[in-house]
């Protein structure tokens, strides 16, 4: 991602914050937004609308295509900024948090959540929504049982 294009994120992220704690119209959050996608981004995974990359593809690897860019850890992810602000920082990064089931992650990810958008069945397969949400739920234990490996 280029610098003008994470500018553009930036200033969507915080637009979306400040909506959210009500010190910014609507207007003024899509705004921002249209600058993300005028910059050649967008607030959400900017993906093509099909499955991510063949049917085996594990929970980590769909993690990275779709949830990443926005999920990341550091302040330069928006779904991580508005987490941190929403729950604080214990609970914003998603791969280290010990509380969300497979079936929260699922019921999210398909359902979208304040700013972040649903993912179809023709972007995310049923059968993909499982093996991520089984790796998100895992990602705590996984990284206590193998610390070096994460």
């Amino acid at each position: 991602m280029d610098a003008t294009a994470l500018t553009a994120v930036r200033v969507a992220a915080l637009a979306i914050l400040l909506l959210g704690a009500g010190a910014c119209s609507e207007r003024s959050a899509e705004i921002a937004a249209v600058a993300a996608l005028t910059a050649g981004t967008a607030v959400a995974p900017a993906r093509a609308a099909t499955a991510v990359v063949d049917e085996a593809a594990s929970g980590e690897a769909i993690f990275e295509h779709w949830c990443l860019p926005c999920h990341g850890a550091g302040a330069d992810y928006p779904g991580t900024m508005a987490l941190t602000q929403r729950y604080g920082e214990a609970r914003a990064v998603l791969l280290e948090r010990g509380d969300l089931t497979e079936e929260y992650v699922q019921a999210i990810v398909r359902n979208g959540f304040n700013m972040m958008p649903p993912l179809k069945p023709t972007e995310v397969t049923d059968a993909e929504l499982e093996r991520l949400a089984a790796f998100v739920a895992s990602a705590p234990q996984a990284k206590r049982e193998h610390p070096v490996s994460r």
